[in-house]
């Protein structure tokens, strides 16, 4: 069984339902060990879009890395992500941040630390991450920058 740490993110719509849909689709593929309260962000990159709400999953998954990788792109086209700006405005955004192997090798990290990955690293080191409790409002907090979010 992999650990994997996701990061989830949505700005269009009911950000909160987005962010619940998708967890309960993640679930489905694994056990969701915990989840991270919610966090609002600034866009980075196109900045003529709404702020987004943010959360990390924790789950343990027998997938490999590209089948969940697969997995996250499908739950972002089931809950309605249209991709027609870099970086523009989604329903909702799952990524693949972290895959641990069995014997606690990082496989694989899909993409260059983000606002999202510095949200999910406070959010672990802080102990924000709680058993399996969806994300909901009354635990949303303003995420605070990381240096490269700067200027957004």
């Amino acid at each position: 069984m992999a650990d994997v740490l996701l990061g989830l993110g949505s700005n269009v719509g009911d950000r909160q339902a987005n962010l619940e849909r998708a967890l309960e689709l993640l679930a489905e593929h694994g056990r969701l060990v915990a989840v991270s309260s919610t966090y609002e962000t600034a866009p980075v990159g196109y900045a003529d879009q709404g702020d987004f709400l943010n959360a990390c999953a924790w789950l343990w998954t027998k997938r490999s890395p590209e089948e969940l990788l697969e997995v996250c792109h499908a739950i972002d086209q089931a809950l309605g992500r249209v991709r027609l700006i870099r970086n523009g405005p989604r329903t909702i955004d799952v990524d693949l941040l972290l895959w641990r192997d069995d014997e606690g090798k990082p496989l694989l990290r899909e993409r260059a630390p983000s606002c999202r990955t510095h949200a999910c690293t406070n959010a672990a080191s802080s102990s924000s991450l709680s058993p399996r409790s969806p994300p909901t409002g009354s635990t949303r907090q303003r995420a605070k920058p990381s240096p490269s979010c700067s200027g957004s």
